[in-house]
């Protein structure tokens, strides 16, 4: 039995070190990922994806395995986790990473434990380190969901503060004797930061499908 455990710690930490030796070979962004970045709402489309929405060859299979678990357990398909991903701008792929990531360094934390225990002499059971592994990996799946809603709530916070200088912005415009497009417009392109580019990126959707600024807002509301 503390064979078939050490073995398996081994391979763990065999596992850890293969995808961080991963991590550090990069691999160009498919294409399809490109068009599904492309064809997010509610973004600011640009030619060149992020750099944070890039994952390497280690955190893509992160991402992948986090993503499968993600769905197994039915986490991916929750309508709170999917809104709250929207209005972060993060992709599912990149959050799947983060909580694999957490799961792996809990697991290992107890691992290096054992291993510094053991180099000073002392010994510690493999199968206690395991189940400790095992319940360190579990806390640190869930840890990443734990600050999405405050970081939501500081976010929307953000949008209703900049949308209410807009307004005022659009008000100056229209009285300076600007017209209604040109007013949206000019203000938008006034404005700096995340929540001024989805007004901008609204208004641009608008434009480009023929549809009315007011369907656009209503949109990104």
């Amino acid at each position: 039995m503390t064979a078939m455990v050490t073995a398996f710690l081994g391979a763990g930490i065999g596992f850890g070190g293969w995808m961080v030796v991963r991590a550090f070979q990069p691999r160009p962004l498919p294409l399809d990922q490109v068009a599904a970045i492309l064809d997010r709402q509610g973004i600011v489309v640009n030619t060149v994806p992020d750099e944070s929405e890039q994952l390497s060859g280690g955190q893509s299979l992160l991402a992948h395995i986090g993503t499968s678990l993600m769905r197994a357990l039915g986490l991916s398909e929750k309508p709170v986790l999917v809104d709250q991903l929207r209005v972060l701008d993060k992709s599912m792929e990149r959050h799947a990473h983060e909580k694999m990531l957490a799961a792996t360094a809990g697991f290992a934390l107890p691992v290096l434990m054992g291993v510094v225990l053991l180099a000073g002499g002392v010994a510690a059971s493999p199968l206690i380190l395991l189940l400790v592994g095992i319940a360190a990996a579990t806390v640190g799946f869930f840890y990443p969901d734990l600050p999405l809603a405050e970081k939501v709530d500081e976010r929307r916070r953000a949008v209703r503060h900049a949308f209410s200088a807009y307004l005022d912005l659009v008000t100056i415009l229209l009285a300076g004797g600007a017209g209604i497009e040109s007013a949206l417009e000019g203000a938008a392109e006034s404005g700096d930061g995340w929540a001024f580019a989805e007004i901008r990126s609204a208004l641009r959707r608008a434009r480009l499908t023929r549809r009315t600024p007011w369907d656009a807002f209503d949109q990104l509301g």
